[in-house]
Protein backbone atom coordinates (compact mmCIF):
# COMPACT_ATOMS: atom_id res chain seq x y z
CA UNK A 1 0.00 0.00 0.00
CA UNK A 2 3.11 2.48 0.99
CA UNK A 3 4.42 1.80 -2.32
CA UNK A 4 1.66 1.87 -4.32
CA UNK A 5 0.82 5.76 -2.91
CA UNK A 6 4.30 6.82 -3.42
CA UNK A 7 4.25 5.61 -7.18
CA UNK A 8 0.66 7.31 -7.37
CA UNK A 9 2.67 10.81 -5.08
CA UNK A 10 5.22 10.95 -8.21
CA UNK A 11 2.91 10.33 -11.26
CA UNK A 12 0.83 13.32 -9.71
CA UNK A 13 4.15 15.46 -9.73
CA UNK A 14 4.94 14.72 -13.22
CA UNK A 15 1.92 15.59 -14.38
CA UNK A 16 1.91 19.03 -12.32
CA UNK A 17 5.66 19.44 -14.01
CA UNK A 18 4.49 19.36 -17.07
CA UNK A 19 0.95 21.12 -17.58
CA UNK A 20 0.02 24.43 -16.73
CA UNK A 21 -2.07 24.64 -13.85
CA UNK A 22 -1.90 28.44 -13.75
CA UNK A 23 0.24 30.90 -16.52
CA UNK A 24 -0.52 34.02 -17.57
CA UNK A 25 1.12 37.06 -19.79
CA UNK A 26 0.26 40.61 -18.97
CA UNK A 27 2.20 44.00 -19.58
CA UNK A 28 4.84 44.29 -17.00
CA UNK A 29 3.87 47.65 -14.55
CA UNK A 30 7.32 47.03 -12.60
CA UNK A 31 10.16 49.72 -12.53
CA UNK A 32 12.63 48.09 -10.00
CA UNK A 33 15.94 48.19 -12.37
CA UNK A 34 18.29 46.35 -9.29
CA UNK A 35 15.94 44.52 -6.99
CA UNK A 36 17.33 43.63 -3.85
CA UNK A 37 17.36 39.78 -2.90
CA UNK A 38 18.18 37.56 0.01
CA UNK A 39 18.59 34.70 -2.08
CA UNK A 40 18.95 33.15 -5.77
CA UNK A 41 16.90 29.68 -4.91
CA UNK A 42 15.13 29.94 -8.52
CA UNK A 43 16.60 30.81 -11.60
CA UNK A 44 15.76 30.28 -15.65
CA UNK A 45 17.34 27.32 -17.26
CA UNK A 46 15.96 27.30 -20.78
CA UNK A 47 13.16 29.62 -22.77
CA UNK A 48 11.99 27.81 -26.15
CA UNK A 49 9.85 27.62 -29.01
CA UNK A 50 8.66 24.04 -28.87
CA UNK A 51 7.98 22.75 -32.27
CA UNK A 52 9.25 19.26 -33.63
CA UNK A 53 12.79 18.69 -33.82
CA UNK A 54 14.40 20.45 -37.00
CA UNK A 55 11.23 22.37 -37.92
CA UNK A 56 12.00 24.11 -41.04
CA UNK A 57 11.05 28.05 -40.81
CA UNK A 58 8.93 28.25 -44.33
CA UNK A 59 7.12 31.49 -43.71
CA UNK A 60 7.92 34.99 -42.90
CA UNK A 61 6.41 34.79 -39.45
CA UNK A 62 5.88 31.49 -37.23
CA UNK A 63 3.25 31.64 -34.12
CA UNK A 64 3.79 28.37 -31.57
CA UNK A 65 3.98 27.37 -28.01
CA UNK A 66 6.62 29.03 -25.67
CA UNK A 67 7.75 27.03 -22.67
CA UNK A 68 10.29 27.86 -19.87
CA UNK A 69 12.07 25.53 -17.71
CA UNK A 70 12.71 26.91 -14.43
CA UNK A 71 15.29 25.40 -11.88
CA UNK A 72 14.61 25.27 -7.94
CA UNK A 73 17.62 25.33 -5.90
CA UNK A 74 15.96 24.27 -2.85
CA UNK A 75 13.81 21.33 -1.43
CA UNK A 76 10.71 23.48 -0.80
CA UNK A 77 7.73 24.21 -3.10
CA UNK A 78 6.75 27.77 -4.92
CA UNK A 79 3.61 28.78 -5.60
CA UNK A 80 4.20 31.44 -8.27
CA UNK A 81 7.65 31.90 -10.13
CA UNK A 82 7.24 35.47 -12.33
CA UNK A 83 9.40 36.76 -14.78
CA UNK A 84 9.63 40.90 -15.84
CA UNK A 85 11.47 41.05 -18.99
CA UNK A 86 11.74 43.26 -22.56
CA UNK A 87 10.29 40.73 -25.26
CA UNK A 88 12.80 41.15 -28.92
CA UNK A 89 11.42 43.75 -31.16
CA UNK A 90 8.74 42.27 -33.72
CA UNK A 91 7.46 39.81 -31.20
CA UNK A 92 4.08 39.00 -29.66
CA UNK A 93 3.27 36.54 -26.46
CA UNK A 94 -0.20 36.04 -26.01
CA UNK A 95 -0.36 39.54 -28.07
CA UNK A 96 1.82 41.12 -25.71
CA UNK A 97 5.26 43.07 -26.71
CA UNK A 98 7.48 44.92 -25.42
CA UNK A 99 7.97 45.36 -21.18
CA UNK A 100 5.81 42.17 -20.31
CA UNK A 101 5.19 40.13 -17.02
CA UNK A 102 4.78 36.40 -17.05
CA UNK A 103 3.79 34.14 -14.25
CA UNK A 104 3.67 30.25 -13.91
CA UNK A 105 3.55 28.07 -10.90
CA UNK A 106 3.15 26.05 -9.03
CA UNK A 107 7.27 25.02 -8.52
CA UNK A 108 7.22 21.06 -6.99
CA UNK A 109 9.55 19.97 -8.14
CA UNK A 110 12.61 20.07 -5.85
CA UNK A 111 16.52 20.48 -5.99
CA UNK A 112 17.24 16.79 -6.02
CA UNK A 113 14.34 15.52 -7.86
CA UNK A 114 14.40 14.58 -11.29
CA UNK A 115 11.03 14.43 -13.76
CA UNK A 116 12.96 14.69 -17.47
CA UNK A 117 13.98 18.31 -17.43
CA UNK A 118 16.91 17.62 -15.68
CA UNK A 119 17.42 17.60 -11.55
CA UNK A 120 15.35 20.34 -9.64
CA UNK A 121 14.07 21.66 -13.13
CA UNK A 122 10.67 21.93 -14.51
CA UNK A 123 9.17 22.94 -17.51
CA UNK A 124 5.96 25.55 -18.07
CA UNK A 125 3.92 26.68 -21.05
CA UNK A 126 4.26 29.95 -21.27
CA UNK A 127 2.05 31.01 -24.27
CA UNK A 128 2.19 31.45 -27.93
CA UNK A 129 4.91 33.52 -29.42
CA UNK A 130 4.52 35.16 -32.76
CA UNK A 131 7.91 36.01 -34.14
CA UNK A 132 9.63 36.53 -37.82
CA UNK A 133 11.99 33.36 -37.78
CA UNK A 134 14.80 34.85 -39.59
CA UNK A 135 15.33 37.75 -36.08
CA UNK A 136 17.02 37.15 -32.89
CA UNK A 137 14.72 36.35 -30.11
CA UNK A 138 15.27 36.80 -26.70
CA UNK A 139 14.09 38.35 -23.31
CA UNK A 140 16.61 41.21 -21.52
CA UNK A 141 16.53 43.54 -18.75
CA UNK A 142 15.17 40.65 -16.57
CA UNK A 143 13.72 41.01 -13.21
CA UNK A 144 12.79 37.29 -11.38
CA UNK A 145 10.57 36.95 -8.36
CA UNK A 146 8.86 34.06 -6.66
CA UNK A 147 6.86 32.93 -3.45
CA UNK A 148 6.91 30.72 -0.77
CA UNK A 149 4.69 27.71 -0.81
CA UNK A 150 1.65 29.32 0.39
CA UNK A 151 -1.55 30.81 -1.09
CA UNK A 152 -2.94 29.61 -4.68
CA UNK A 153 -1.12 30.33 -7.70
CA UNK A 154 -3.61 32.22 -9.21
CA UNK A 155 -3.72 34.88 -6.51
CA UNK A 156 -0.23 35.19 -6.07
CA UNK A 157 0.33 36.01 -9.49
CA UNK A 158 -2.49 38.42 -9.86
CA UNK A 159 0.06 39.92 -6.97
CA UNK A 160 2.92 40.01 -9.15
CA UNK A 161 0.92 41.63 -12.10
CA UNK A 162 0.37 44.53 -10.15
CA UNK A 163 3.96 44.83 -8.90
CA UNK A 164 5.20 48.57 -9.60
CA UNK A 165 7.95 49.47 -7.39
CA UNK A 166 11.48 46.97 -6.18
CA UNK A 167 9.69 46.51 -2.44
CA UNK A 168 6.76 44.42 -4.33
CA UNK A 169 8.66 41.79 -5.13
CA UNK A 170 11.22 41.51 -2.87
CA UNK A 171 13.06 39.69 -1.10
CA UNK A 172 12.67 37.02 -3.20
CA UNK A 173 14.07 38.24 -6.18
CA UNK A 174 16.96 37.83 -9.05
CA UNK A 175 17.92 39.49 -12.09
CA UNK A 176 18.63 37.93 -15.50
CA UNK A 177 20.38 40.45 -18.16
CA UNK A 178 19.62 38.73 -21.45
CA UNK A 179 18.07 35.01 -21.68
CA UNK A 180 17.83 33.78 -25.53
CA UNK A 181 14.96 32.58 -26.36
CA UNK A 182 15.64 29.10 -28.65
CA UNK A 183 13.58 28.81 -31.61
CA UNK A 184 14.29 26.80 -34.76
CA UNK A 185 16.86 26.85 -36.83
CA UNK A 186 17.06 30.17 -39.26
CA UNK A 187 19.95 32.30 -40.79
CA UNK A 188 20.28 35.52 -42.24
CA UNK A 189 22.95 36.75 -44.25
CA UNK A 190 24.56 40.75 -45.15
CA UNK A 191 26.93 41.24 -48.21
CA UNK A 192 29.77 43.85 -48.62
CA UNK A 193 30.39 44.35 -52.31
CA UNK A 194 33.47 44.64 -53.35
CA UNK A 195 35.13 46.20 -56.73
CA UNK A 196 33.77 44.85 -59.92
CA UNK A 197 35.77 41.75 -61.31
CA UNK A 198 38.45 41.72 -58.54
CA UNK A 199 36.84 39.32 -56.06
CA UNK A 200 36.43 41.27 -53.22
CA UNK A 201 33.32 41.01 -52.07
CA UNK A 202 32.05 39.99 -48.61
CA UNK A 203 29.21 37.69 -47.10
CA UNK A 204 28.30 36.93 -43.83
CA UNK A 205 26.11 34.14 -42.48
CA UNK A 206 24.53 34.57 -39.08
CA UNK A 207 22.71 31.31 -38.03
CA UNK A 208 19.34 32.03 -36.03
CA UNK A 209 18.29 29.34 -33.56
CA UNK A 210 19.44 26.05 -33.25
CA UNK A 211 21.77 24.53 -31.50
CA UNK A 212 24.92 26.21 -31.16
CA UNK A 213 27.66 26.00 -32.83
CA UNK A 214 27.19 25.71 -36.43
CA UNK A 215 29.09 24.66 -39.74
CA UNK A 216 28.74 26.94 -42.61
CA UNK A 217 29.16 25.87 -46.31
CA UNK A 218 28.95 28.67 -48.67
CA UNK A 219 28.01 27.45 -52.17
CA UNK A 220 28.30 29.25 -55.97
CA UNK A 221 25.95 27.70 -58.52
CA UNK A 222 25.66 24.88 -55.96
CA UNK A 223 28.97 24.04 -55.74
CA UNK A 224 30.61 24.38 -52.49
CA UNK A 225 33.24 27.18 -52.50
CA UNK A 226 34.12 27.46 -48.68
CA UNK A 227 33.16 25.84 -45.18
CA UNK A 228 33.78 27.44 -42.16
CA UNK A 229 33.24 25.21 -38.23
CA UNK A 230 32.28 26.20 -34.81
CA UNK A 231 30.52 29.09 -35.94
CA UNK A 232 29.08 31.15 -33.30
CA UNK A 233 25.64 32.99 -33.31
CA UNK A 234 27.27 35.94 -33.99
CA UNK A 235 27.87 34.70 -37.35
CA UNK A 236 31.35 34.32 -40.10
CA UNK A 237 31.98 36.66 -42.93
CA UNK A 238 33.42 34.72 -45.94
CA UNK A 239 35.81 36.87 -48.14
CA UNK A 240 37.26 37.38 -51.14
CA UNK A 241 34.29 36.30 -52.91
CA UNK A 242 33.35 37.22 -56.75
CA UNK A 243 30.17 39.21 -57.47
CA UNK A 244 27.07 36.84 -58.49
CA UNK A 245 23.57 36.07 -58.04
CA UNK A 246 23.48 32.58 -57.09
CA UNK A 247 25.09 32.10 -53.91
CA UNK A 248 23.28 29.83 -51.23
CA UNK A 249 24.75 28.71 -47.60
CA UNK A 250 24.02 25.39 -45.90
CA UNK A 251 24.42 25.89 -42.23
CA UNK A 252 24.20 22.58 -40.10
CA UNK A 253 23.83 22.56 -36.03
CA UNK A 254 25.02 20.43 -32.94
CA UNK A 255 20.97 19.07 -32.23
CA UNK A 256 21.60 15.78 -30.79
CA UNK A 257 20.92 12.82 -31.78
CA UNK A 258 20.61 14.30 -35.05
CA UNK A 259 21.82 17.58 -36.50
CA UNK A 260 19.28 20.08 -38.24
CA UNK A 261 20.02 21.63 -41.13
CA UNK A 262 18.60 25.29 -43.01
CA UNK A 263 19.36 26.19 -46.49
CA UNK A 264 19.80 30.22 -46.99
CA UNK A 265 18.70 30.80 -51.00
CA UNK A 266 19.42 32.67 -53.03
CA UNK A 267 22.25 35.08 -52.26
CA UNK A 268 22.61 37.84 -54.00
CA UNK A 269 25.99 39.79 -53.72
CA UNK A 270 26.62 42.49 -55.76
CA UNK A 271 29.66 45.00 -56.90
CA UNK A 272 30.62 48.44 -57.15
CA UNK A 273 32.71 50.16 -60.27
CA UNK A 274 35.64 50.92 -58.61
CA UNK A 275 38.04 54.16 -60.03
CA UNK A 276 41.75 54.59 -60.96
CA UNK A 277 43.03 57.86 -60.19
CA UNK A 278 45.05 59.35 -63.05
CA UNK A 279 48.79 60.93 -62.64
CA UNK A 280 49.47 64.03 -63.47
CA UNK A 281 51.60 64.41 -66.51
CA UNK A 282 52.58 67.68 -68.63
CA UNK A 283 52.02 70.93 -66.31
CA UNK A 284 51.12 74.24 -67.52
CA UNK A 285 53.63 76.89 -68.10
CA UNK A 286 53.56 80.69 -66.76
CA UNK A 287 52.42 82.65 -69.87
CA UNK A 288 53.36 86.74 -71.09
CA UNK A 289 51.69 88.52 -72.79
CA UNK A 290 50.03 92.20 -73.95
CA UNK A 291 46.92 93.38 -74.18
CA UNK A 292 44.69 92.08 -76.29
CA UNK A 293 46.92 89.05 -77.29
CA UNK A 294 45.50 85.48 -77.33
CA UNK A 295 47.34 82.93 -74.90
CA UNK A 296 47.12 79.26 -74.27
CA UNK A 297 48.01 76.72 -71.35
CA UNK A 298 48.50 72.99 -72.03
CA UNK A 299 48.17 69.95 -69.23
CA UNK A 300 47.87 66.37 -69.53
CA UNK A 301 47.41 63.89 -67.15
CA UNK A 302 48.38 59.35 -68.08
CA UNK A 303 46.19 56.55 -66.61
CA UNK A 304 43.30 56.97 -65.21
CA UNK A 305 40.00 54.61 -65.24
CA UNK A 306 37.57 55.44 -66.43
CA UNK A 307 39.38 58.01 -68.75
CA UNK A 308 39.56 61.57 -66.68
CA UNK A 309 37.86 64.37 -67.76
CA UNK A 310 39.56 68.04 -67.49
CA UNK A 311 37.78 70.73 -66.15
CA UNK A 312 39.68 74.00 -65.99
CA UNK A 313 39.62 76.53 -63.35
CA UNK A 314 40.71 80.30 -62.96
CA UNK A 315 41.69 82.61 -59.66
CA UNK A 316 42.03 86.30 -59.75
CA UNK A 317 44.36 87.79 -57.83
CA UNK A 318 41.63 88.75 -55.35
CA UNK A 319 40.40 85.65 -55.05
CA UNK A 320 40.85 82.57 -52.67
CA UNK A 321 40.52 79.66 -53.75
CA UNK A 322 40.25 78.21 -57.54
CA UNK A 323 37.12 78.16 -59.30
CA UNK A 324 35.50 76.32 -61.98
CA UNK A 325 35.41 77.97 -65.71
CA UNK A 326 32.75 78.38 -67.88
CA UNK A 327 34.05 77.63 -71.35
CA UNK A 328 32.55 80.81 -73.02
CA UNK A 329 33.83 84.66 -74.32
CA UNK A 330 37.51 84.81 -74.12
CA UNK A 331 37.87 81.16 -73.01
CA UNK A 332 37.84 77.96 -74.92
CA UNK A 333 39.38 74.45 -75.04
CA UNK A 334 40.75 72.61 -77.29
CA UNK A 335 41.89 69.12 -76.22
CA UNK A 336 43.46 69.73 -73.05
CA UNK A 337 44.87 72.91 -74.25
CA UNK A 338 43.63 76.15 -72.90
CA UNK A 339 42.73 79.38 -75.25
CA UNK A 340 42.32 82.64 -74.45
CA UNK A 341 41.39 84.60 -77.28
CA UNK A 342 41.84 88.15 -75.51
CA UNK A 343 44.41 88.51 -72.55
CA UNK A 344 42.71 91.92 -71.43
CA UNK A 345 41.78 92.16 -67.88
CA UNK A 346 43.53 89.16 -66.85
CA UNK A 347 47.04 90.21 -65.77
CA UNK A 348 47.95 87.62 -62.81
CA UNK A 349 45.68 85.66 -63.13
CA UNK A 350 45.91 81.58 -61.90
CA UNK A 351 45.01 78.96 -64.14
CA UNK A 352 45.28 74.98 -63.46
CA UNK A 353 43.31 71.52 -64.92
CA UNK A 354 41.82 69.25 -63.00
CA UNK A 355 41.35 65.99 -64.12
CA UNK A 356 38.44 63.59 -62.61
CA UNK A 357 38.44 59.59 -63.25
CA UNK A 358 34.58 59.93 -62.20
CA UNK A 359 34.72 58.15 -57.98
CA UNK A 360 37.90 59.16 -57.68
CA UNK A 361 39.84 61.69 -56.34
CA UNK A 362 40.35 64.77 -58.99
CA UNK A 363 44.27 65.40 -59.80
CA UNK A 364 45.34 69.02 -59.99
CA UNK A 365 48.23 70.16 -62.33
CA UNK A 366 50.35 72.89 -61.02
CA UNK A 367 49.20 76.56 -61.15
CA UNK A 368 50.11 78.63 -63.95
CA UNK A 369 50.37 82.55 -63.91
CA UNK A 370 49.00 84.87 -67.01
CA UNK A 371 51.35 87.87 -66.87
CA UNK A 372 49.79 90.80 -68.95
CA UNK A 373 52.20 93.64 -69.20
CA UNK A 374 50.92 97.10 -70.05
CA UNK A 375 50.99 98.75 -73.23
CA UNK A 376 52.92 101.78 -73.63
CA UNK A 377 52.04 104.86 -74.03
CA UNK A 378 52.38 106.49 -77.33
CA UNK A 379 55.63 108.54 -77.72
CA UNK A 380 55.35 112.23 -77.79
CA UNK A 381 57.88 112.97 -80.89
CA UNK A 382 58.80 116.82 -81.72
CA UNK A 383 59.95 117.15 -85.41
CA UNK A 384 63.22 119.10 -85.85
CA UNK A 385 63.46 120.65 -89.49
CA UNK A 386 66.94 120.65 -91.38
CA UNK A 387 68.55 123.87 -91.41
CA UNK A 388 69.17 125.95 -94.67
CA UNK A 389 72.44 123.57 -95.56
CA UNK A 390 71.12 119.95 -94.39
CA UNK A 391 69.46 117.67 -96.45
CA UNK A 392 67.94 115.45 -93.86
CA UNK A 393 65.57 116.19 -90.79
CA UNK A 394 65.69 115.08 -87.45
CA UNK A 395 62.51 113.67 -84.57
CA UNK A 396 63.47 113.42 -80.70
CA UNK A 397 61.38 112.38 -77.83
CA UNK A 398 62.08 114.78 -75.42
CA UNK A 399 61.11 112.59 -72.04
CA UNK A 400 61.57 109.05 -73.01
CA UNK A 401 60.55 106.09 -71.69
CA UNK A 402 62.20 103.14 -70.33
CA UNK A 403 62.28 100.88 -73.89
CA UNK A 404 63.01 100.65 -77.26
CA UNK A 405 62.02 103.47 -80.02
CA UNK A 406 61.31 102.08 -83.66
CA UNK A 407 61.09 104.07 -86.20
CA UNK A 408 60.23 103.47 -89.58
CA UNK A 409 59.78 105.96 -93.07
CA UNK A 410 57.60 105.18 -96.19
CA UNK A 411 59.13 103.39 -99.23
CA UNK A 412 62.21 105.33 -99.89
CA UNK A 413 63.08 106.62 -96.81
CA UNK A 414 65.04 104.92 -93.42
CA UNK A 415 64.57 102.56 -91.37
CA UNK A 416 63.42 100.79 -89.46
CA UNK A 417 65.70 102.23 -86.93
CA UNK A 418 65.75 101.18 -83.32
CA UNK A 419 67.19 103.17 -80.20
CA UNK A 420 66.90 101.93 -76.62
CA UNK A 421 66.79 104.13 -73.48
CA UNK A 422 68.71 104.90 -71.44
CA UNK A 423 71.25 103.28 -73.98
CA UNK A 424 70.90 105.41 -77.07
CA UNK A 425 69.87 108.32 -74.88
CA UNK A 426 71.75 111.79 -75.75
CA UNK A 427 71.41 114.80 -73.18
CA UNK A 428 68.44 112.46 -71.76
CA UNK A 429 66.60 112.36 -75.54
CA UNK A 430 66.23 109.97 -78.17
CA UNK A 431 67.04 111.39 -81.36
CA UNK A 432 66.84 109.73 -84.77
CA UNK A 433 68.71 111.60 -87.50
CA UNK A 434 69.52 111.44 -91.50
CA UNK A 435 65.93 111.12 -92.21
CA UNK A 436 64.24 111.70 -95.46
CA UNK A 437 62.84 114.36 -96.44
CA UNK A 438 59.33 113.54 -98.03
CA UNK A 439 58.95 110.09 -96.14
CA UNK A 440 57.46 111.33 -92.92
CA UNK A 441 57.95 109.13 -89.81
CA UNK A 442 56.15 106.22 -87.52
CA UNK A 443 57.49 106.27 -84.19
CA UNK A 444 57.05 103.67 -81.51
CA UNK A 445 57.36 102.30 -78.12
CA UNK A 446 57.77 98.73 -77.07
CA UNK A 447 58.09 97.71 -73.13
CA UNK A 448 58.29 94.12 -72.27
CA UNK A 449 57.15 92.84 -75.72
CA UNK A 450 54.42 95.10 -75.79
CA UNK A 451 54.22 97.58 -78.54
CA UNK A 452 52.73 101.34 -78.15
CA UNK A 453 50.09 103.44 -80.76
CA UNK A 454 52.23 104.95 -83.31
CA UNK A 455 53.19 108.58 -83.38
CA UNK A 456 52.67 109.25 -87.12
CA UNK A 457 53.41 111.94 -89.85
CA UNK A 458 52.24 111.07 -93.09
CA UNK A 459 50.30 108.18 -94.98
CA UNK A 460 52.13 104.49 -93.66
CA UNK A 461 48.96 102.92 -94.91
CA UNK A 462 50.22 99.59 -96.12
CA UNK A 463 53.58 99.92 -95.37
CA UNK A 464 55.90 97.06 -94.43
CA UNK A 465 56.69 97.24 -90.68
CA UNK A 466 54.12 99.69 -90.05
CA UNK A 467 51.17 98.54 -88.53
CA UNK A 468 49.72 98.97 -85.58
CA UNK A 469 49.52 96.91 -82.33
CA UNK A 470 46.26 95.31 -83.20
CA UNK A 471 46.92 94.68 -86.60
CA UNK A 472 50.02 93.13 -85.03
CA UNK A 473 47.84 91.07 -82.50
CA UNK A 474 45.00 89.60 -85.95
CA UNK A 475 48.13 88.94 -87.89
CA UNK A 476 50.15 86.77 -85.19
CA UNK A 477 48.53 83.44 -86.45
CA UNK A 478 49.67 84.21 -90.22
CA UNK A 479 53.59 84.52 -89.23
CA UNK A 480 55.45 81.68 -89.98
CA UNK A 481 56.46 79.07 -87.01
CA UNK A 482 60.05 79.64 -85.79
CA UNK A 483 62.85 76.38 -86.11
CA UNK A 484 64.83 74.58 -84.14
CA UNK A 485 68.36 72.60 -84.95
CA UNK A 486 69.74 70.61 -82.72
CA UNK A 487 73.57 69.02 -83.29
CA UNK A 488 75.04 66.81 -83.06
CA UNK A 489 71.70 64.58 -82.65
CA UNK A 490 72.60 61.87 -81.13
CA UNK A 491 74.92 63.47 -79.09
CA UNK A 492 77.29 62.61 -75.67
CA UNK A 493 76.69 65.10 -73.23
CA UNK A 494 76.30 68.22 -75.10
CA UNK A 495 74.09 69.47 -77.70
CA UNK A 496 73.86 72.97 -79.60
CA UNK A 497 70.18 74.43 -80.91
CA UNK A 498 70.31 77.07 -83.23
CA UNK A 499 66.94 78.65 -83.15
CA UNK A 500 65.21 80.93 -85.55
CA UNK A 501 61.55 82.84 -84.45
CA UNK A 502 60.24 85.18 -86.94
CA UNK A 503 58.94 87.42 -84.12
CA UNK A 504 60.71 88.83 -81.08
CA UNK A 505 58.79 88.29 -77.71
CA UNK A 506 58.78 86.27 -74.28
CA UNK A 507 59.78 82.72 -75.09
CA UNK A 508 61.70 79.20 -73.20
CA UNK A 509 63.55 76.13 -74.73
CA UNK A 510 63.16 73.23 -72.40
CA UNK A 511 63.88 69.63 -72.65
CA UNK A 512 61.66 67.11 -71.29
CA UNK A 513 61.73 63.29 -70.67
CA UNK A 514 59.11 60.72 -71.79
CA UNK A 515 56.75 61.01 -68.91
CA UNK A 516 56.44 65.01 -69.51
CA UNK A 517 59.04 65.68 -66.28
CA UNK A 518 61.18 69.05 -67.36
CA UNK A 519 64.65 67.97 -67.22
CA UNK A 520 66.46 71.29 -68.24
CA UNK A 521 65.71 74.77 -68.92
CA UNK A 522 67.94 76.10 -71.45
CA UNK A 523 66.63 79.33 -71.71
CA UNK A 524 63.49 81.50 -70.79
CA UNK A 525 63.99 85.22 -71.34
CA UNK A 526 63.16 87.38 -74.20
CA UNK A 527 63.48 86.03 -77.94
CA UNK A 528 64.31 88.39 -80.89
CA UNK A 529 63.57 88.05 -84.00
CA UNK A 530 66.07 86.42 -85.98
CA UNK A 531 68.89 83.47 -85.43
CA UNK A 532 69.90 82.80 -81.86
CA UNK A 533 72.63 80.24 -80.24
CA UNK A 534 72.06 77.78 -77.48
CA UNK A 535 73.49 75.14 -75.65
CA UNK A 536 72.79 72.48 -73.44
CA UNK A 537 75.27 69.92 -71.03
CA UNK A 538 73.51 66.60 -70.02
CA UNK A 539 76.45 64.37 -68.39
CA UNK A 540 73.98 62.54 -67.04
CA UNK A 541 72.75 59.80 -69.22
CA UNK A 542 68.65 59.49 -69.43
CA UNK A 543 66.85 56.66 -68.57
CA UNK A 544 64.22 57.79 -71.75
CA UNK A 545 64.18 59.35 -74.96
CA UNK A 546 64.20 63.28 -74.83
CA UNK A 547 62.20 66.10 -76.18
CA UNK A 548 62.83 69.61 -76.44
CA UNK A 549 60.12 71.99 -76.63
CA UNK A 550 60.50 75.63 -77.77
CA UNK A 551 57.92 78.87 -77.51
CA UNK A 552 58.15 81.95 -78.46
CA UNK A 553 54.99 83.97 -77.91
CA UNK A 554 51.81 82.01 -78.83
CA UNK A 555 54.35 80.15 -81.59
CA UNK A 556 55.80 75.90 -80.07
CA UNK A 557 57.99 73.47 -82.44
CA UNK A 558 58.96 70.33 -80.88
CA UNK A 559 61.62 67.63 -81.78
CA UNK A 560 63.70 64.76 -80.62
CA UNK A 561 66.71 64.30 -78.82
CA UNK A 562 68.95 61.01 -78.24
CA UNK A 563 71.60 60.85 -75.80
CA UNK A 564 74.30 58.12 -76.81
CA UNK A 565 75.44 55.44 -73.78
Amino acid sequence: MNSFVAIMCFITALFFSTATIAQTVAQSQLNCPIPNGTSKDLSVVDVFVDLPPCTVCSGSTITAPLKMTIHNGTKSERTAFSLYGTLSAGALLNGFAGTIVVCVGPITVKSDEDIGFGIGNQTFTVGMITFNCTSDLSLTNNVLAWTDASGTTTDRCADFFEATRCRDVQPKCDTASSINIRQPLAASYTTTEGCTGASQGKIKITPIGGTAPYTVVLKKNNVTVATQNNVTTSGYEFTGRPEGTDYSALITDATTPTACTYTLSPITLGSVFCCVSPTQGTNPGDVTKCPGESASFTASATGGDPAPTTQWQKKAPADAAFSNLTLAGVYSVSVNTLNISSTTGLNGYQFRAVFTSAGCAPVNSNAATLTVNATPGKPVVTYVPPTCTETTFKVEIASPSAGTYTLRQTSGGVGPVTKTYPADAVAGKIVFSGLTIGKGYRVTLTTSGCVSDAETCGDFTGVTGAITQKAQNENFQAIAPPTVTAYPNPFNSQVKFVVSSPVSGNGSLEVYNQLGQRVKTVYRGFIKAGTQNFELSLPTKQKSALFYVFKVEDKQVTGKLLQLD
